[in-house]
């Protein structure tokens, strides 16, 4: 596990590497949320970005393949604030095999409960927790950015 963090007035950002492990999630969401913490992030938004941060993590390890586990997985919160409103974006980025969640065709909720069948919510869950979602594939690298914002009155 490496970690970096660095700040000023307006902007801050701090780094983590982790294992392809599904032990280090709950390391990377207690980085996150004393991470955020420190640069005063609303707990309701850490929680939304910690939502996503496991799901994000579980769909890597899952379903990374064995590339996954070439290279650490490298995790990055950056916050950016103004006189108005502030954001936090965190950045997944695994060598696992390339996969664009934007591209992914989303399964039809089953409307009972009989006919659901396990799988496919997680990103579903993630567009629907987070400001933004982007990805970029670079380098042989996954990058997974998804951010929150809020107003700072």
């Amino acid at each position: 596990m490496i970690s970096n963090q660095s700040s000023s007035n307006s902007n801050a950002f701090a780094e983590l590497s982790i294992r392809a492990d599904y032990t280090e999630i709950r390391i990377a969401s207690t980085w996150l949320a004393q991470t955020c913490l420190g640069f005063s992030v609303p707990v309701g938004q850490i929680d939304r970005l910690d939502i996503c941060l496991n799901e994000a993590l579980a769909n890597i390890i899952e379903h990374g393949g064995d590339e996954v586990t070439l290279s650490p997985i490298n995790l990055r919160i950056q916050i950016n604030n103004d006189s108005f409103s502030s954001e936090v974006a965190v950045t997944v980025s695994d060598s696992g095999k390339a996969f664009n969640p934007l591209t992914f065709e989303q399964k039809d909720r089953a409307h009972l409960l009989e006919n659901t069948e396990p799988g496919g919510l997680g990103l579903t869950m993630m567009k629907e927790f987070v400001d933004k979602l982007n990805y970029l594939y670079s380098d042989k690298f996954n990058h997974l950015i998804f951010s929150v914002r809020w107003d700072c009155n």
